[in-house]
């Protein structure tokens, strides 16, 4: 995804970038904006999207011969609940996101378990099935849009193993979603860091520095408020000593920084690429 991303990010090099001057770079189309703002539309505060896996397990299998059933099963969602059932609907609880509180509803145990069933990705019918119990509250640290959070979850011990899997307890009610991407709201490995309430160092796959020579190249940054996001732009400058015509450029890449300076504090506004709509999750 990188490779798809620098070549995205090369393919742009056209958008006035916000006073920083270089290539001029499209406008950053305005239907990924769009799609963002009306998912966020009703949605007060900071929104929620984990990036990754909402289930995480910790211990090891045994290692015998048994183990790739038992990673076979969990892939597959070959999951059995024997705890007692849930008393009554889940709480709600306060958790912080980029530094800001939100109240969300909590998922049951039982749910969680379904969830983790539904999720199964695997195929492996013939594979006893992992029973799960006495579930225990715990927490669970996940990457978000807007950050590291730590989440309210479900500790399920693995009967007969030494296993856990800790499954984010979040109703799914509480996600964002964003209908009417073409590529979905996450790709690529653009990231942010917010640097003070108007300043961002964007790190993103692109080409060597032209320090390199005349295959390298620099870039330039901005960003475009748009409703609740901002629109990152990254435009390739021209290299000083551009490569001769019959010199071919392979395509190395590199991480590079830019840095952009917003028109406004970035508060809980989702960070967006240009064109595509990739979110851009802040570190």
């Amino acid at each position: 995804m990188g490779l798809v991303l620098l070549v995205l990010l090369l393919a742009s090099c056209g958008a006035p970038v916000s006073s920083t001057g270089g290539e001029q770079v499209d406008s950053a189309a305005d239907s990924p904006a769009r799609a963002w703002n009306e998912a966020l539309a009703g949605r007060p505060g900071p929104p929620l999207l984990v990036i990754g896996e909402l289930t995480r397990q910790v211990g090891d299998w045994p290692n015998t011969e048994a183990a790739v059933d038992l990673k076979e099963a969990l892939a597959s969602g070959r999951l059995i609940f024997t705890a007692a059932p849930d008393d009554g609907s889940p709480s709600s609880q306060e958790i912080r996101l980029g530094g800001l509180a939100r109240r969300v509803q909590l998922q049951s145990a039982r749910a969680a378990v379904d969830a983790m069933i539904a999720g199964g990705t695997g195929s492996c019918p013939e594979c006893p099935p992992l029973r799960l119990t006495a579930p225990a509250p715990t927490t669970l640290q996940v990457s978000t849009l807007v950050g590291s959070s730590v989440l309210p979850a479900w500790d399920f011990p693995v009967a007969g193993t030494d296993v856990h899997l800790i499954r984010v307890a979040v109703d799914p009610g509480e996600y964002l979603t964003v209908e009417g991407l073409e590529y979905g709201p996450v790709g690529g490995d653009t990231t942010a860091e917010l640097l003070s309430p108007r300043r961002l160092r964007v790190t993103f796959t692109g080409s060597q520095p032209a320090t390199v020579g005349p295959c390298g190249r620099d870039y330039a940054g901005g960003a475009e408020e748009d409703g609740r996001v901002f629109v990152v732009r990254i435009a390739a400058l021209p290299n000083p000593a551009p490569a001769p015509a019959d010199l071919a450029c392979g395509l190395v890449a590199a991480m590079r920084t830019v840095e952009i300076e917003l028109t406004e504090p970035l508060g809980d506004r989702v960070i967006i690429t240009e064109g595509v709509g990739f979110a851009v999750p802040r570190v």
